[in-house]
């Protein structure tokens, strides 16, 4: 019920969002608003499908919603503050991707219905994998970000399959 709730509520905020843009005598004002806050709608999807899964089970895994909540807000959140820049943007928020992995896995594997003997576990050997693959990368970005000057003589061709240093 509260999903179907949420579904139609996000329904109305649609029409009422192209209602606005219809009638607006400044459209370009709802234009820019909308550009800078669109990743409000990726956190609200995020947000039904987690509900989805904790009243019904539909999606199966809650991890899927978490990571697209994540991604939703690293994303407002880069668009506040005007970050342009991949490897600062990865670098800054990283741990929050990671973040909302665990809680997605420890999330799933408190809410799974218990169907066989053999509980499951929410950091396996795959898991863990993937939540070091995340760090790695963000930490590495941060370190990048940090010292802009170990790239700055590297000139990469997309492309094309060569990278060759500035003499």
């Amino acid at each position: 019920m509260l999903k179907r709730l949420a579904t139609f509520l996000l329904g109305v905020a649609l029409i009422g969002l192209g209602f606005f843009f219809f009638m607006a005598p400044e459209q370009a004002y709802l234009v820019l608003l909308l550009k800078k806050f669109w990743p409000l709608f990726l956190i609200l999807a995020g947000l039904v499908r987690l509900a989805g899964h904790l009243i019904d089970r539909h999606p199966r895994s809650p991890l899927g919603s978490l990571l697209l909540t994540a991604i939703g807000g690293i994303l407002l959140a880069v668009n506040l503050r005007g970050e342009t820049s991949l490897t600062e943007i990865i670098g800054r928020y990283w741990f929050w991707f990671l973040l909302a992995y665990v809680l997605g896995r420890v999330l799933r594997q408190y809410t799974q219905p218990q169907t066989s003997g053999k509980p499951l576990r929410a950091f396996s050997p795959g898991g863990i994998f993937v939540m070091l693959l995340i760090a790695a990368i963000g930490l590495s970005a941060n370190y990048l970000s940090k010292h802009g000057g170990l790239l700055a003589g590297l000139r990469v061709q997309f492309g094309a399959v060569t990278a060759n240093l500035k003499e």
